[in-house]
């Protein structure tokens, strides 16, 4: 794929109604907040810093695993948020 977006932040909310909640239950009890910043690297081209920002993106998610960790009723009320950057 060929994009010239790249993901340069990234955080995982728990939504009710109008409210949102940076800190996620875990169905053990435990709780967890999921954020990530990507940087591009020194002398690192553009479509490189995309590639990258994507697959860094994709592993800071599943490497959380949130819908595994919580509960139904959690999981259904957990949405992300990005923040894009254009070359």
């Amino acid at each position: 794929m060929q994009s010239n977006v790249a993901i340069v932040y990234g955080e995982a909310w728990r939504v009710e109604g109008d409210e949102y909640f940076g800190i996620i239950p875990f169905k053990n009890g435990s709780k967890a907040v999921l954020s990530w910043k990507i940087e591009q690297k020194e002398g690192e081209e553009w479509y490189d810093f995309v590639e990258r920002s994507m697959k860094d993106s994709l592993e800071a998610i599943t490497g959380k695993d949130l819908e595994k960790k919580t509960s139904a009723v959690v999981r259904s009320k957990i949405y992300y948020h990005f923040k894009f950057a254009v070359e």
